[in-house]
Order: C-alpha cells, then structure tokens, then sequence
C-alpha cells in the first residue's frame, strides 16, 4: 500500500480547516487544524518513520486528537469520518464559491449567514442588487477584488488542466487498447493545450458495437450524457470533464486521426490549400475526382498537397502550414532528448520528499542529473532555507553523491526576487551554487513599470543563472502579473540569462505563444518541473509537450545538454555577466 505524502496530509488539514470555517465552528479549533496543517509541511522527519514509531503526537503544533487522525488516514489512506461528516453539513454550493479568487472561508460565511447565498447564481444576484456592499467588511475595495474574481470564474468554467486531463484520457485509451480496440487521444490534448474544454478519444469502431463495460467501468465513474451517431458524450464524475467519444472506420483511421487533431482555424486552412489543388473535403475526408485517395497514415494525407508531415503540437492555424510548405518541418524536441531535470524541491523546504528518494526517481526515469533548488528564507511560508540550513543541504549532496554516482547532484536554488530586483541570498552563498533560479513570490499586484525594472534587475544579476517562471501565471486561478515581457526577454537576450519553461501543469510558463519572439531574440531555454515531489519528477515531459508547442528544437533547450556541458554552460553565463 502507498501510504499519503505529507503534502497528501496538509492538504487533508488544511479541507477540513476550511470546511470547519464555514460551518461556523470555534476559531481555535479551526487554528490548531492549520498550524498542524503547517507542521506537517515543514516535516524534514518522513512520516513513515514518525508514525509507526508514535512520535507524531510529540510535535509542536500537533495535538492528540489531530496525531490520532493523522495517523489513521496515513495508515488506511481512506478520508477519516471527521471529513465526511463537514461535508455533508456543509452546502457544496459554498465550498464551490472557494473557487472564486477573492473570496475566502471568511467572507463566504458571512455572506451566507447574513444573505443566504448558497450558490455563485446568489453571489451574482446579491452583488447586482446592491446587497452585498450593504455589509459590514464589504468596502468598494473587496467588491471589485470580489467581482473580478467572478469574472475570471466564468471565464475559467468548462476548462481544465491539461495536466487533469491527459492523464485520464491516456488511461481510456489504455482500456480501450486492453479491450482490443484501436484508440487514440486526438483534439486539443494531442495539439498539447495547456486548458482543454473536454477529452476527445478516435476510436476504430462502430458505435453500436462498443461494448459498454469499458465505458461504465467503476475506475472511471462515467454517466452517458449523449449519444449522436458516430460521437457519444460521456462526463467523467470525479473531474467532471466532458470526455467525446468518435468513431471511425478502418479505412478512415488516417482522415479521422488528422482532422479530429487539428484546430478549426488549421482544418479551414487545410481545406483552402486543398481546394486550390483540386480536393473537396467530405466529412473528413478529400476527394479528388469523386474518388477517396490511398493513404496509410497522416504523413500521406499532407503529402497530397505537397505539405510535410505536421507534428500534432503545431496544427494550431498560425504559420505550420506555410513552413510545411517547403517540403519539411523544424525537428522538435523530445522526451528522449532531456537529460536531466532543474529546479526540483526537497524536503528541505516544500517538497514532500527526501533528496534520496528524488534521486531514486531520477534513477527510475533515466535522467542524467537533478538539480536540487529549494526555496530561500524570504519564502517562509514554503520552509525556505537560510544559508546555515543551505549548507546542510549541501553537506548531505555530498555525502548523497557518493551513494549515487550514476545521478549526478547540481546544487541550486530558487531564490526570491525581492521588491527592489535584489536576490534573497548573500553574494558568497549565490557564488557557491551551481546554478540560481531566480523568482518571484510575493508582491505580484507591483505596477507593471516597476514589475518590469524589478524582474529586470535580478536578470542582469551574475548569479541569476535562470529566470523562473517568468510570468508567474497559474492557470484557471491567477492571471499574470502585470510585466513588459518583451522588455525582459530582451534583459535575458543582452545577459544570456536561461528562460525557464515550468513543466508543473498549474504553470506551464512561459507561455507556448511567446517562444519564438524569444527564440528570435537568441534566448536559450530550459524545461524545468518545479517538481515538490517525487512523483511528480517526471512533469519535465509536459514543458517538453510545450515546448514542441512553441515548435522548439533540442539544441534550444539547455538541459538536452550532459551534466557537465550543463555546467560549463551555466559558468559561462556567470562569467559573461560579470565580463560586462
């Protein structure tokens, strides 16, 4: 059995801590689910070493009862009842308006108990009558925050991660695939979007004949929502995605495959380039003469208009089919290509696991090297390391590295940009890194002028070795901050300063969009996971997906590089900038 990670734990803490707020009970019992919440966070103990041991209960911060719940659900891994009985007294209508940036357990409380809003119809309806900014705590301040966060609520409902979807839809083919039919994910997960509105599954198949054990299998917890001749719409019910079932022939495997992948603006395209050379499209296929052309795969069907073959990243509608044109396509990086991972998170500060284990993952998934980042101080709230726990860390990589010699151990960290672009590590402990990753964490309403000198001052710093995240998105939750990015990339072109492409599927910045006015601009990049643990190691292959996106070749991504290339790299930049 796989027992839950602290990570597993705190979050477990930390629900029931807001459900308990909204139900009203005693604000002390609420604090101690949070502070305990909090210690668990900052364990540098495992868990499997404090619990079976029965040395939970003895830490600050964590009371009996806590310990003793704590303790059942690490050990059975099952909600504990505490959970389900605050579910079930609490509406799920207030629990979704936690969804709406601005509003937390607080405010939600109060605007139940005083105007009865159970649900994000009455919040809207409240704000519009005047209700809301009748109360006390309501000033014109918090109903802007409030009325913006709506906004970006609508906007985000009926979208989701691509990081949520992909992994359940590669499980449906894989079911499919074990029930001996041909399957493949095509649509917006296969063109890699980071937000997709549904799962798109082509199946070789006539819809009457699927059997429909697979679909209402209990490890996926479908309900059939529609059912219109070759497309059945099913909704997933633990991520409530919408997942589109599509059927095909045999025969039309290749047709289907290459037009249920590509965007509508790509396929319109498509169908001009095709009717200039004779072809009209009949469903998804083209016909030339009245008669269906031969084809085996994809590769085929652009080779009849002259095109090269188009990975499925790029068919997005913007120039791949003017690229294609002339006869072959960029080759993009792959999977294969990445030979070890940076900014990775330990125990040390938020990660959920030792630096042994990672380099275990590492060992399982082939890589190279894995640089270790942790958080520094001025990111309290994720553990972050001064520099005397600093140099612990590195006392253990040392000793680490002689257990591990086929992982090789770069030291790093992601350090904050602090207000005025300083880092937040002194100058002897950045120069004794390998590499720095410098970010920001704080302070994100900063006007855009001011952003943008901050973000630029840290870029030309000589330690600043990678600027991370850049535009600190989080998707379907918090927008970018307001910054010149052109401004910046042009800081990190003049400095030689690496880009980061953040892997985590909450990120994935930057943006797809952007990186070839960066890669125009000479910008070297590299694909880092912001991993906070070990399983999650392996998210470097959605930054590859994004990359590819951004039609990105190996020889632009610095860590396709050996270890030791890697590091001569990052020494160059250092001394480059200090050459200027």
């Amino acid at each position: 059995m796989t027992h839950p990670d602290k990570k597993d734990v705190a979050a477990l803490l930390n629900r029931i801590a807001v459900l308990m707020q909204l139900k009203g009970e005693n604000p002390f019992r609420v604090r101690a689910f949070e502070n305990a919440a909090r210690t668990i966070e900052r364990l540098q103990i495992p868990l499997e070493e404090l619990i079976p041991a029965g040395k939970l209960e003895g830490i600050k911060g964590i009371g009996s009862t806590i310990a003793r719940l704590v303790e059942a659900y690490w050990q059975e891994g099952a909600p504990p009842d505490l959970l389900k009985e605050l579910e079930a007294a609490v509406p799920p209508g207030l629990v979704e308006l936690l969804e709406i940036p601005g509003l937390g357990p607080g405010r939600v409380r109060t605007l139940h108990q005083k105007l009865g809003i159970t649900t994000v119809e009455d919040l809207e309806a409240a704000l519009t009558d005047g209700r809301v900014a009748k109360l006390d705590g309501f000033g014109p301040k918090i109903l802007e925050k409030i009325q913006r966060g709506l906004e970006l609520y609508r906007t985000y409902q009926g979208r989701y991660l691509l990081g949520h979807a992909y992994p359940l839809a590669r499980q449906l083919v894989e079911a499919l695939n074990r029930a001996g039919l041909r399957a493949a994910i095509v649509g917006s997960i296969r063109r890699w979007c980071p937000i997709v509105r549904n799962i798109d599954i082509l199946i070789e198949r006539q819809p009457d004949t699927l059997p429909l054990k697979i679909w209402e299998s209990a490890d996926f917890k479908f309900e059939r929502l529609d059912t219109d001749g070759p497309r059945w719409t099913l909704r997933n019910l633990d991520l409530n995605i919408p997942v589109v079932l599509l059927f095909t022939s045999k025969e039309d495997w290749p047709w289907a495959l290459r037009y249920f992948t590509g965007s509508q603006t790509h396929n319109q395209q498509l169908d001009e380039i095709a009717r200039d050379k004779g072809f009209v499209r009949e469903g998804w296929r083209y016909l030339q003469d009245e008669k269906v052309p031969a084809v085996k795969n994809e590769a085929d069907i652009f080779a009849l208009f002259g095109l090269a073959w188009i990975p499925p990243e790029c068919r997005e509608g913007r120039d791949e089919l003017m690229i294609a044109s002339s006869g072959s396509f960029p080759s993009l990086v792959t999977n294969e290509n990445i030979r070890g991972v940076v900014h990775v998170h330990s125990r040390y500060s938020d990660g959920a696991d030792a630096i042994a284990d990672l380099l275990e993952e590492a060992r399982t998934l082939g890589l190279e090297y894995v640089g270790i980042s942790d958080h520094s101080k001025a990111a309290h709230y994720a553990n972050g390391l001064d520099e005397k726990r600093l140099e612990e860390q590195w006392t253990e990589i040392e000793e680490l590295q002689k257990r591990y010699p086929d992982v090789r151990i770069l030291k790093g960290m992601e350090v904050d940009i602090l207000a005025d672009g300083t880092l937040d590590l002194d100058e002897s402990h950045l120069r004794q890194l390998d590499f720095v990753v410098a970010s920001i964490h704080s302070r994100f309403q900063m006007p855009r002028e001011e952003m943008t000198a901050r973000i630029i001052r840290a870029v030309r710093h000589p330690c600043t070795t990678i600027l991370g995240h850049p535009t600190g998105r989080l998707l379907l939750s918090r927008e970018a901050y307001a910054v010149d990015l052109e401004a910046v990339l042009d800081a990190a072109a003049e400095t030689g300063t690496l880009i980061e492409i953040n892997a985590n599927p909450y990120r994935l910045d930057l943006d797809w969009e952007v990186m070839q006015s960066a890669l125009q601009r000479g910008i070297r990049f590299i694909i880092d996971p912001d991993t906070h643990r070990r399983k999650d190691l392996a998210d470097y292959r959605y930054g590859v997906g994004i990359a590819r996106k951004g039609r990105l070749s190996a020889e632009s991504i610095a860590n396709t590089l050996s270890a030791d290339e890697l590091l001569e790299l990052f020494r160059f930049i250092r001394d480059q900038k200090e050459a200027r």
